[in-house]
């Protein structure tokens, strides 16, 4: 079991500006981001807008990818769409984890996954009329 090392708080500053978002991407992720993305695969004969999909998700965050993972477990043929530019990118959850369910669903998921930070505390504020 790792030991915590960090201890993170949610705090009420929700928006990013652009500036920050793309400096965020740049100091987290050091490749180009591309101004246009093909749709045509690698050694594939057609583009992905010409294939048919059963389910297509969107989304390639935690939720996303659970539920494509089972999807395609269960034989249909699927597609993810993310807007970022890698999955996960444009997370709207907070990026957190459940480990109970985590591992309920992927076992070994703990000991292959290289986490970023896992977070030992987790609050929330609440903001009234008056305060």
């Amino acid at each position: 079991m790792r030991t915590p090392k960090y201890k993170f708080i949610i705090t009420r500053k929700l928006k990013l500006g652009e500036y920050m978002l793309k400096h965020w991407y740049e100091a987290k992720r050091p490749h180009k981001i591309p101004d246009k993305i093909s749709l045509k695969a690698e050694n594939q004969d057609s583009t992905i807008a010409e294939k048919k999909y059963d389910v297509i998700v969107a989304g390639a965050g935690p939720a996303g990818l659970t539920a494509a993972y089972f999807l395609a477990r269960d034989g249909l043929n699927v597609l993810v769409l993310e807007r970022g530019p890698y999955a996960g990118a444009k997370n709207c959850g907070g990026a957190s984890i459940m480990a109970e369910h985590t591992h309920k669903l992927f076992p070994n998921f703990w000991e292959e996954c290289h986490c970023e930070r896992i977070i030992t505390d987790q609050s929330y504020w609440l903001m009234t009329e008056d305060s």
